[in-house]
């Protein structure tokens, strides 16, 4: 704690107190001595012979005098800052960006003209932990596999990719077959990564792209079941 001590002491006792980071007064006179107390600050009466804290006031205005034989002491409540706490969670939050039927998404060619924006995600200013899960299912029977990604940009992809964060995405889907459709049994595949970023004082918003590649060159296509974002609000040491 910060210390701000004022003295004063009355009557015929003569008082020396050392203070860190503040001062002292002293008046010798045989009547109360009137002393002007910092507002924001605590204040009482210590015994000149057993050295006893009595009459502690807040404010002020009130008890700012002491009996015979005893001293006005006041000192500051506001310490300096504290060393920053431990590394840690502040906040988690999920957003589902698939709400409603699966999206077909239509791979084959480039990320510019086949990209497919499924959301947005707003963060706060801060270092955040983002996750970012997702499940697909074949939607086209094809000659090649079928790789899809899921790709979260800062704000609207550029031409040059200068504000992709990351990527998820790996292992192609199971190929689409008669069988599978007439028995609806078609496999979902399960995709998921994370990256630490650093958001900026006032904030961004994310784009979410899904985006598939195809092992032969030509055009296929998949539903994206589910795309999940959770944002994790870090709190960092130092």
């Amino acid at each position: 704690m910060r210390k701000h001590i004022g003295v004063i002491a009355v009557g015929a006792v003569a008082v020396a107190l050392a203070a860190s980071g503040g001062g002292y007064a002293l008046a010798a006179d045989a009547a109360p001595a009137a002393v002007s107390i910092p507002a924001g600050t605590l204040h009482g009466c210590v015994s000149g012979s057993t050295r006893v804290l009595e009459r502690v006031f807040e404010s002020n205005t009130s008890g700012t005098t002491c009996p015979p034989g005893s001293f006005l002491v006041y000192w500051g409540v506001t310490g300096p800052k504290g060393a920053p706490g431990p590394s840690g969670v502040v906040s988690t939050a999920k957003q589902q960006l698939v709400t409603a039927l699966p999206p077909v998404i239509e791979t084959g060619g480039s990320f510019t003209a086949r990209k497919t924006l499924v959301g947005t995600v707003t963060l706060a200013a801060g270092t955040w932990l983002v996750d970012a899960d997702f499940t697909a299912t074949p939607d086209a029977n094809d000659t090649g596999d079928v790789f899809p990604q899921l790709f979260v940009y800062d704000g609207p992809a550029n031409t040059d990719f200068t504000n992709d964060l990351f990527n998820v995405g790996a292992g192609a889907l199971e190929h689409l077959t008669l069988t599978m459709v007439v028995e609806d049994d078609t496999i979902s595949s399960y995709y998921s990564g994370n990256s630490e970023i650093t958001v900026p004082a006032g904030g961004e918003t994310l784009d979410v792209y899904a985006f598939g590649y195809d092992s032969d060159g030509g055009e296929g296509s998949y539903a994206l079941n589910s795309a999940v974002i959770t944002a994790t609000h870090l709190q960092t040491a130092g």
